[in-house]
C-alpha cells in the first residue's frame, strides 16, 4: 500500500487556485480531509452547525457510516480556511446547510 508523503499532501492542498472562489473551496476541501482524516462522504456532510470554530479546542461532528457520529478536533490552520468559506458563502455558524458544495449547487 502507498501512503503520500508529508511533503506530496501539501502540494495537493497548495494546488488549487487561491484566486478563485471555487480555488478556495477546493484548498478548504482538500485541508478539510488531511488533518481531520475525514472520509470524502463525511466532509461532504459537514454543514455549518457541525462546526464549532470559535471555542478554545475547535472541533467537527462528523456523520458517518451506519449513522456513527464522532468529534474531531480541528487543528488551528484549518479554522482560517474553514472561517473564510463560511463568510464567502454568506453561511453562519448556526445554519444546517452544508459548506461544501458543488459550483453550481446553491445550498
Amino acid at each position: 500500500m502507498h501512503h503520500l508523503t508529508n511533503a506530496e499532501v501539501e502540494a495537493i492542498i497548495a494546488a488549487p487556485d487561491q484566486t478563485t472562489p471555487r480555488g478556495r473551496r477546493d484548498r478548504a476541501f482538500l485541508l478539510f480531509l488531511a488533518r481531520t482524516g475525514a472520509r470524502v462522504s463525511e466532509a461532504t456532510g459537514v454543514n455549518a452547525n457541525d462546526l464549532q470554530l470559535e471555542r478554545g479546542r475547535p472541533q467537527v461532528l462528523l456523520h458517518g457510516k451506519g449513522r456513527q457520529d464522532r468529534v474531531v478536533p480541528i487543528p488551528q490552520d484549518l479554522v482560517r480556511p474553514l472561517t473564510d468559506l463560511l463568510s464567502e458563502r454568506g453561511l453562519a455558524h448556526h445554519e444546517p446547510r452544508p459548506i461544501f458544495v458543488g459550483s453550481t449547487t446553491s445550498a
